[in-house]
């Protein structure tokens, strides 16, 4: 286990990013029939990525059924860039859904993922993040956040300058400073390498005022590439 702690004071503020500019137009939302919403991210043409604890229904104890679901990317207000509804969705066979996400112990988050299959290739238009394969992870590497956190729920905010503080479970889970708010959950977490963005992992869950915890994207990368 790595791990590293980092003032809460450096932190920078969030700050909104244009919808029309990659890759901020491959994230959007996915909208749970009028009862809220996640962050999600296009990785493939047709594939989106979010938590899977976005997808259980905890008044029914089940998960919310598929054509009650919408993705709209790229959201702005009441205009977004592009929408589909959701064909399939494929999850950890793994994955236990909580009464308290947070309450999670690490085993059971770096389970807390969910990939849907589109409707519409909406990444052919929009374009879509590549997968990072984890093996340059690192304690301390920059990351940018980002989400339509509750505070911003039809604005894309992002949170730069933040780090990788842990890489826990074989790489399978990484800790960050940076800070999260409800409607994160499913946001990615993001590299700038060499001018080309890579997504290190989703956001599962809030570990204390200046920690999160994200699952990497080797545990799901590959599962829906085509």
């Amino acid at each position: 286990m790595s791990e590293k702690n980092y003032q809460p004071h450096t932190y920078p503020q969030r700050v909104r990013v244009s919808e029309q500019i990659f890759p901020w137009r491959a994230i959007g939302r996915i909208n749970l029939a009028g009862r809220g919403y996640c962050t999600a991210t296009l990785v493939a043409r047709d594939v989106v990525l979010t938590a899977a604890h976005c997808m259980w229904n905890r008044e029914t104890g089940r998960w919310y059924p598929l054509q009650y679901l919408t993705f709209v990317a790229g959201v702005h207000g009441d205009a977004v860039q592009g929408s589909s509804r959701i064909k399939r969705m494929l999850v950890s066979r793994k994955v236990k859904a909580a009464v308290n996400p947070v309450n999670k112990p690490w085993r059971d988050v770096r389970s807390d993922w969910a990939l849907l299959r589109l409707a519409e290739p909406l990444g052919d238009s929009l374009g879509f993040l590549t997968l990072s394969d984890g093996r340059q992870v690192s304690v301390g590497m920059p990351v940018v956040h980002a989400g339509y956190r509750e505070d911003y729920q039809r604005v894309l905010t992002v949170q730069r300058g933040c780090f990788i503080t842990g890489v826990h479970d074989q790489r399978r889970l990484l800790r960050s400073n940076c800070q999260s708010k409800r409607g994160d959950s499913g946001g990615p977490l993001l590299l700038n390498k060499g001018g080309r963005w890579y997504l290190l992992g989703l956001h599962s869950v809030r570990a204390g005022r200046f920690q999160s915890l994200a699952v990497a994207s080797r545990v799901y990368s590959g599962l829906w590439s085509d």
